[in-house]
């Protein structure tokens, strides 16, 4: 094989490199977009379920305040105290109202679980988009530098075909 054939291979390999190189950038690029995209569903997956325990929790504490309050209310009837008036009335609605922030604050501190989730899936989502622009950047750049090479290549060859004359 004579210098020219080689200088010929050696442009066609620069070439297939810098294409194998783009492609690779991309296929990379769409990998780290979807297990973002992956990533990103399972916080969300994870948002709900910290919505739906803190709703489950909320409502059992709702459920025990009923209980609670109804037997107070027994207990101080059976006493014959009055309930429309008074300290068993007073006891009875605070009863009430400290129960009903318990329950609020079950459900507000399953909101911020939840909210955490759906921040850290919005991050997921931004990385895995970032690295498919960083992988179509890659790209061109791999193009670029190849078609960089095979233009210096060819003008080396014909630089040494000058010299050769």
């Amino acid at each position: 094989m004579g210098p020219a054939a080689l200088a010929w291979v050696s442009v066609g390999l620069s070439a297939v490199g810098a294409a194998t190189a783009a492609y690779s950038s991309i296929q990379q690029g769409r990998y780290q977009a979807a297990l973002g995209k992956r990533q990103a569903e399972m916080q969300n997956m994870m948002a709900a379920d910290a919505y739906q325990r803190g709703a489950i929790k909320a409502n059992q504490q709702r459920e025990n305040l009923a209980r609670l309050t109804a037997q107070q209310e027994t207990l101080y009837a059976k006493s014959g105290l009055e309930l429309t008036a008074g300290s068993p009335s007073s006891v009875v609605v605070d009863t009430v109202g400290l129960g009903e922030l318990d329950a609020q604050m079950i459900e507000n501190d399953a909101a911020r679980e939840a909210w955490g989730y759906k921040s850290q899936a919005q991050l997921y989502l931004a990385r895995g988009q970032m690295a498919q622009d960083a992988g179509y950047m890659n790209a061109v750049g791999s193009v670029l530098a190849g078609a960089g090479t095979v233009v210096n290549q060819g003008a080396d060859y014909k630089l040494w075909k000058i010299g050769k004359a």
